[in-house]
């Protein structure tokens, strides 16, 4: 099956998760994730349903006011994330897993296709991503993610299909 494209995409957990400091989970999850996805986040995260619906508390105190610059350097970064509650961290890694995925798959696709964020859903089977493509029938998409030292990197690899 001949290669459509390559793409790679790496991010930082951290910015994600200083994003999710200034937007809800919920609101920033709206705007990169197609409805099925939404739908499979509250499900990986029932238990925190209603949290999801307010900015992340990481690395301050509940309540208190962000910081007026967010910290650039990476030691920085790594405290922010080492103050996060385990469900915090495991949210951010999700979020951060599929941004990177779909940043991903837009490469691979570009300039044969424009993507939008909602044309990309990230699901998995046994245990490992797979892609769906709005628009892009014949084409099937190959994800690796690995997750190191608070990066997240994912290839995509797309091959037109033929019958």
């Amino acid at each position: 099956m001949p290669v459509v494209g390559v793409g790679v995409d790496i991010v930082q957990a951290a910015r994600i998760g200083r994003l999710l400091q200034r937007q809800s989970p919920l609101r920033f999850a709206r705007r990169m994730l197609a409805p099925r996805e939404v739908e499979m986040l509250m499900a990986a995260f029932e238990q925190h349903a209603e949290s999801l619906h307010q900015p992340l508390a990481l690395g301050r105190a509940a309540g208190s006011a962000l910081p007026a610059r967010p910290a650039a350097a990476r030691g920085d970064a790594e405290r922010l994330m080492e103050s996060a509650a385990p469900w915090e961290r495991r949210l951010v890694d999700y979020l951060g897993t599929r941004w990177a995925i779909k940043e991903a798959a837009f490469k691979a696709m570009y300039p044969r296709m424009h993507l939008d964020w909602h044309q990309v859903v990230v699901a998995k089977s046994a245990g490992k991503p797979f892609l769906e493509i709005a628009g892009a029938d014949g084409v099937r998409g190959h994800v690796s993610v690995s997750h190191d030292a608070g990066l997240v990197v994912a290839m995509v690899v797309l091959e037109e299909l033929r019958e």
